[in-house]
């Protein structure tokens, strides 16, 4: 059964910053906050590190410790493991040393079987699992598709609807073929390409925890908050002992669209400990507005287009939770970026079913016209 490796990488890691990452639907609402500090303390500190060399977002880390030392070391092993996934799972830059994902796509058609790591086929492996258990709304092989509207985001112009129905023809999952024994991968159709933005932070996000988790059950950290794009990692407790407090955020502040009134700066806050929260929303990442219309990145297979039901999906999943689809075992954490583009896409109804097949998982829907849609088991704090 398929099941997410982790791992760290000795790197010197990069100069931190104090600054929070502006713009992201997650808002971290922390009540108590130090800076980074020469000294060890008895009692646990709060340290943050602020990286911008991974996943085209920003990496931040608050670590709670009573040592800066072993906040330095865990934020360093994390950074370091980050940036080789980045570099492994890029379709857009070649990186010296390595094959990765635009090394396969490259040699899409000419039956060249390339070398990957063992992270890249657990990867595509998540995808075929992510594919199977969205009835495919989640697919790594719409990148033909996606290539046009990523085009269209920086040319802010539609993508031209004939050559969009030429690209669906291309993402069947029957052209990626795997191959653990040998460790290779191919795309038999040279027009396929892959595009794995629905499920990278998720997979590297479980990685991080498989670093983080051993040294927060051991008590050398006493917690770890960390973001990436739209996912946040949750793990142990802040320096005082409490819980993590997530708020989600008003994806259109500016339109007076909401029908409920934030609280606070937030539509929703929850408290959380061990757990990942992911948002897939209309102003995660880039969008453009044409002719009066706001197109956004998140395309439904079924028509091509932007998906139009919400605003934003948020989903919250225990780090600690096992999935099974079929015969395929898999961490939750790795699978919540997947879970909330597919219930982004699916009906209320059909994402609710799926999202019940995920242990301990809840969610909050912000629909089209600003209705706000809690799931059971939605917790809120007192």
């Amino acid at each position: 059964p398929f099941t997410v490796q982790g791992g760290a990488e000795a790197m010197k890691h990069a100069k931190c910053r104090m600054n929070p990452v502006a713009g992201v639907l997650l808002a971290v609402l922390l009540l108590w906050q130090a800076g980074l500090s020469g000294c060890d303390f008895s009692a646990p500190a709060l340290y943050t590190a602020t990286y911008m060399d991974v996943f085209d977002t920003v990496l931040t880390l608050r670590i709670a410790s009573t040592s800066r030392t072993a906040a330095d070391n865990a934020a360093a092993a994390v950074h370091a493991r980050m940036l080789k996934l980045h570099r492994e799972f890029d379709i857009y830059h070649d990186w010296a040393g390595m094959n990765n994902l635009k090394t396969v796509n490259d040699h899409a058609g000419d039956g060249k079987p390339i070398p990957v790591s063992e992270d890249i086929l657990n990867l595509l492996e998540l995808g075929r699992v992510a594919f199977d258990f969205s009835d495919g709304q989640v697919n790594i092989c719409m990148g033909s598709v996606l290539s046009l509207w990523h085009t269209a985001r920086e040319t802010e112009t539609l993508p031209d609807a004939a050559a969009l129905e030429r690209a669906a023809r291309h993402t069947a999952p029957h052209a990626l073929l795997t191959d653990t024994a040998t460790g290779t991968v191919c795309l038999t159709d040279p027009d396929a390409r892959l595009d794995v933005g629905a499920i990278a932070k998720g997979y590297a996000a479980a990685c991080a925890a498989d670093i983080l988790r051993g040294r927060v059950e051991s008590g050398e950290l006493t917690g770890v908050l960390m973001e990436l794009g739209g996912q946040v990692l949750a793990l142990g407790t802040r320096p005082d002992g409490s819980a993590w407090t997530v708020g989600v955020r008003d994806p259109r502040p500016d339109d007076g669209i909401l029908r409920e009134p934030p609280v606070g700066a937030s539509l929703a806050t929850c408290a959380v400990k061990d757990m990942s929260v992911v948002t897939s929303g209309t102003d995660q990442r880039g969008f453009f507005t044409a002719d009066g219309v706001r197109y956004h990145h998140l395309i439904d297979p079924q028509t091509l287009y932007p998906g139009t039901r919400y605003l934003s999906v948020t989903v919250f999943v225990p780090d600690y939770a096992v999935c099974r689809f079929g015969s395929r075992t898999v961490e939750a954490t790795a699978i919540a970026d997947a879970l909330s583009t597919a219930l982004f896409l699916l009906p209320q109804e059909e994402g609710g079913e799926l999202l019940s097949s995920v242990p301990g998982a809840y969610a909050l829907w912000v629909t089209a016209d600003g209705k706000i849609i809690k799931s059971d088991g939605w917790g809120m704090p007192s």
